[in-house]
């Protein structure tokens, strides 16, 4: 449960979420799904570089080796997506 000095982090994160949904839901109405889509799987690498400097939580091994698997996936599904 958060405390004291995390409820402001916590909210300002919530805020700038919705704004991110706004512009994600004009993202998709302007381009293709497929292009649009692989860009959402990049927001893991922000929300662990959230977690690790604000939250102090940590990156374990197996945490890194999914999130490296994503971002692959997902430059491989746009490079393919190209064609």
């Amino acid at each position: 449960m958060p405390q004291g000095v995390e409820w402001p982090f916590l909210l300002v994160i919530g805020f700038f979420t919705q704004i991110a949904q706004y512009f994600m839901t004009r993202a998709y109405q302007s381009d293709t799904a497929a292009n649009i889509s692989n860009l959402n799987y990049l927001g893991i690498i922000y929300a662990s570089a959230i977690g690790f400097v604000f939250f102090d939580e940590t990156i374990t091994a197996l945490a890194t080796i999914g999130i490296l698997t994503i971002v692959t996936s997902a430059i491989i599904s746009a490079r393919l997506s190209r064609r």
